[in-house]
């Protein structure tokens, strides 16, 4: 899965966090775009949140305004 992070901060998540484009889940995303999901990091919660606790349509992992591209693989769900 492709990492993204976030760049503008949302309520209740600061700007820097990691979500994970999840193209295979149809059921929390679309069917063509799947959904980004909040991320662990090195197998930790981020900002006190756990993974899969913020959720967003995948077709936002291409909207350069609020995500970025992320090649770093300690991601993971």
């Amino acid at each position: 899965m492709k990492a993204y992070r976030l760049l503008k901060d949302i309520p209740g998540l600061n700007a820097g966090a990691v979500f994970l484009h999840d193209k295979k889940d149809h059921i929390k995303g679309s069917m063509g775009c799947g959904c980004l999901k909040l991320a662990w990091a090195d197998g930790n919660c981020q900002q006190g949140w756990c993974a899969e606790t913020h959720i967003f349509p995948g077709q936002l992992a291409e909207d350069e305004e609020w995500f970025a591209r992320v090649k770093n693989k300690k991601y993971h769900l």
